[in-house]
């Protein structure tokens, strides 16, 4: 398993809100666990060949999203009173990378995880490819319409050569946007 680089600087961002029209506990359950976790990636044009792997859980002090927990080991109990154990969901896929549109692409595979805290509202995603190239994501869930609705604040950043930053941003950008527009048909 790759590990993010101790000099984790990214240089490659997207960000997005949507608000769905559906309480926080089902959107919660669709974008922030293994339950919908193969059909948040599958919202991706680039994505394919998705499998879902083992769901354990992991020792965490502090707030979930300033840490990174993906390389971390699995946990069944805590010895300290400052951690407390959050579920976190294996995944693997491709993704096809159009590098000169329509002339030639490569598949990128990613393996990751996505880590959520329930009572905090919150959702890590971080993987990692065997191009090198290391993603996290960040997901804040928030009660909107008295209870109604939900607002989802996603927030990207990533780390790639660099010689491959412009194709990372303009990609990002593009299908990270596409995929927060598309969160309403999940439901």
């Amino acid at each position: 398993m790759m590990t993010y680089p101790t000099d984790f600087k990214p240089n490659f961002f997207a960000k997005d809100t949507t608000i769905l029209p559906h309480p926080i506990s089902v959107v919660f359950s669709k974008l922030a666990t293994g339950v919908g976790l193969k059909d948040v990636i599958f919202l991706s044009e680039l994505a394919s060949h998705c499998e879902v792997l083992q769901e354990d859980q992991v020792a965490v002090s502090g707030p979930l999203l300033e840490t990174h927990v993906r390389h971390l080991p699995a946990s069944s109990s805590v010895d300290d009173s400052s951690k407390r154990l959050l579920p976190r969901q294996a995944f693997t896929f491709t993704e096809t990378i159009s590098i000169i549109p329509h002339i030639y692409s490569v598949n990128v595979v990613l393996v990751g995880t996505l880590t959520r805290d329930e009572k905090a509202h919150v959702a890590l995603y971080e993987s990692a490819s065997d191009g090198g190239i290391w993603v996290v994501k960040k997901r804040v869930f928030e009660e909107v319409d008295g209870g109604k609705a939900t607002k989802v604040i996603e927030s990207t950043a990533g780390m790639c050569p660099g010689w491959q930053r412009m194709i990372a941003q303009r990609t990002t950008t593009r299908v990270h946007r596409a995929c927060a527009e598309a969160y309403h048909t999940l439901f």
